[in-house]
């Protein structure tokens, strides 16, 4: 059993506050009073009154905040840096960056014991350039430490490098370096300045580490690249097998300047053979509706009949819903249904549904194109006659490439 004291609910006596008397005096104030008042109590505060110096309350956190900057420029930095430190291990990669930061905007170059200062104390030994320096190197890569954590990699680099131009052998801007250039993809950058680094440090367990993982990175990369490549190769083979199999049966492609998104892709049914079975991807376009429908795997061979039949098949609920699929009178197999394809010429044909596709294809007088090496198929009904009226010639060649 635990021996920490219950905590136990206030409950007035009477005569009593009903609050705590901590809590009292804001029983009858609104929530902007409330905060105003916590603002005054330096716990709470989120900014700094302007009249601080008359208020007496406010002069023991001005001594505080004045600490930071007692000393010569050495001692500033070298706090700034342990807070810095100290938020970093938290974690609060944030407010560490900003107290690195301030460290870094000490002016050390222009540095006047005599009026800058008050020495912290009289036995300090004078103040020396170079061992601020070294010190704001440091700074420097701690800061870039910050902004590898937060992902801010090209600001990392930046502070590294102006930590390495004031102290060349800082071994952790080296790694914070090499690590961020890893991070954007700059392998060769990487290894550069691990590299660097094992000249000063050949053993060094964290840039043999990082080396490992960029090198395993190079790997990985240049093996997908390869892998990209193979498939990129394969892909062109099969496109101009494709071509070769379209001249072979003497069918014309026109390609649109804008292409309808189809999920499906023309091929053959054996990909390495001229002659096989082409299997086509087609595009269902319904005049007046301002909709079409993709369609996958319409043999060569199939019929305009067999492709107007797979909407035969379309549950009525569905039907129901699409106003363009009311023009399919299912009780007659889409007799009502016309279909069209567009010719060489732009203008428009109506099709023996029972030709084959290869058929049509190969007709010579009209010569009927695939788009895009794909079939484009207009359903209209039967008595809609006024879409072909209005059908533009001109409109139609010029959407071609």
């Amino acid at each position: 059993m635990s021996d920490k004291p219950k905590l136990e609910r206030y409950v007035p006596k009477p005569g009593e506050p009903a609050l705590p008397p901590q809590l009292s005096e804001f029983q009858n104030k609104s929530t902007s009073e409330v905060l105003e008042e916590l603002n005054k109590m330096p716990f709470f505060m989120n900014s700094l009154p302007s009249d601080m110096e008359a208020d007496e309350s406010f002069q023991a956190l001005e001594a505080l905040r004045a600490m930071n900057y007692e000393g010569n420029p050495t001692d500033m930095i070298t706090n700034f840096k342990n807070q810095g430190n100290e938020m970093f291990k938290a974690k609060n990669y944030k407010d560490a960056r900003a107290f690195y930061q301030r460290g870094l905007d000490i002016d050390a170059q222009n540095y006047n014991p005599d009026e800058d200062t008050v020495e912290a104390d009289e036995n300090n030994k004078p103040f020396d350039i170079n061992e601020f320096n070294l010190i704001k190197a440091v700074v420097y890569s701690n800061k870039a430490a910050c902004e590898l954590s937060l992902k801010n990699y090209r600001r990392c680099i930046n502070d590294c490098k102006k930590s390495l131009s004031i102290d060349s052998k800082n071994i952790k801007a080296y790694f914070r370096m090499a690590k961020a250039f890893m991070m954007l993809k700059l392998f060769d950058e990487s290894l550069e300045s691990i590299q660097f680094g094992l000249l000063l440090d050949k053993d060094n367990k964290s840039l043999l580490n990082l080396l490992n993982t960029v090198n395993d990175n190079i790997i990985e990369i240049d093996k997908n690249n390869k892998k990209n490549e193979s498939i990129r190769l394969e892909e062109d083979r099969q496109k101009n097998l494709l071509e070769a199999a379209i001249d072979l049966r003497q069918y014309t492609n026109v390609n649109k300047a804008q292409c309808l998104p189809l999920p499906n892709k023309t091929y053959l049914e054996q990909k390495d053979v001229v002659d096989s079975q082409m299997i086509f991807s087609a595009c269902v376009m319904y005049p007046g509706y301002n909709s079409y429908d993709p369609v996958g795997d319409i043999s060569e061979l199939s019929t305009p009949q067999e492709l107007l039949s797979l909407f035969l098949d379309i549950p009525q609920e569905v039907a129901d819903k699409e106003p363009k699929y009311s023009i399919i009178d299912k009780q007659t197999n889409g007799k009502n249904v016309h279909i069209y394809m567009e010719t060489l010429d732009g203008g428009l044909i109506k099709l023996n549904k029972k030709l084959t596709f290869n058929q049509i294809l190969q007709n010579q007088s009209p010569k009927i194109p695939l788009f895009n090496k794909q079939l484009h198929v207009y359903f209209a009904a039967k008595d809609n006659s006024q879409w072909i009226k209005d059908w533009d010639k001109e409109m139609a060649l010029a959407q071609r490439v």
